[in-house]
C-alpha cells in the first residue's frame, strides 16, 4: 500500500540488521511512504508512526502502478545512460557497501537506498542522477524518491545485472 499524509505528522523508524530501531525521518502533509516495498517487491524496511493526529490516504498496488508510478519513474537502458553521463549526468549507486566490492560506475555518489531520504541534501539538485543497484529494483526506488523530491533522476533498467559494458 502507498500512503499519502493529508494532515498530521509522522516519524519514520528503521532497524538495521542487529541494531535497535532509530528515527530516520519525519513526514508531514503532502508527503508519502510505502513506495519502497511496492517498487522493490521486498518487505517493508521501516515503520511509520503518526506523531500528530491526522488523515492518511491509501492507494493499493494497482492504483499506485497506474496513477503514481508512471509520472515519477523513468527507466533508461545502458546506452542511453552512457550518453547521459557523457553529457554531464551523474551516477548514484544505491547498493550496500558490501555489494560495491564487485565494482561500480566510476565517480558514482554512494548512498545506500535506506539512507537516501536522510542524505538527499548531499546531492546536487542541478544534476541529472542515474540511479542503479544490482538488479534495478533499488535503483528504481531511488530515482522515484529523488523525482518525488524535485530532482531530475532516472533509473538504470535492470541495474548492473543488465549492464553490458565493463565497470570499475
Amino acid at each position: 500500500t502507498y500512503y499519502i499524509i493529508e494532515s498530521g505528522a509522522a516519524e519514520v523508524w528503521r532497524a538495521p540488521p542487529g541494531e535497535r530501531a532509530r528515527r530516520v525521518g519525519a513526514l508531514g502533509p503532502g508527503q508519502a511512504f510505502g513506495e519502497e516495498a511496492l517498487l522493490t517487491d521486498q518487505p517493508r524496511a521501516a515503520t511509520v508512526v503518526m506523531t500528530l493526529p491526522g488523515r492518511v490516504w491509501t492507494l493499493d498496488r494497482g492504483d499506485f502502478d497506474q496513477l503514481v508510478r508512471p509520472p515519477l519513474l523513468h527507466e533508461i537502458d545502458p546506452a542511453q545512460a552512457l550518453s547521459r553521463v557523457e553529457a554531464g549526468a551523474r551516477w548514484l549507486d544505491c547498493r550496500w557497501d558490501i555489494e560495491r566490492r564487485d565494482g561500480g560506475m566510476p565517480g558514482a555518489a554512494l548512498v545506500p537506498l535506506p539512507d537516501l531520504r536522510a542524505r538527499m541534501s548531499e546531492l546536487d539538485r542541478d544534476a541529472t542522477w542515474i540511479c542503479y543497484c544490482s538488479n534495478g529494483r533499488r535503483g528504481s526506488c531511488a530515482a522515484f524518491l529523488l523525482r518525488q523530491s524535485g530532482f531530475d533522476a532516472l533509473s538504470l533498467a535492470g541495474g548492473l545485472r543488465e549492464w553490458p559494458f565493463a565497470v570499475g
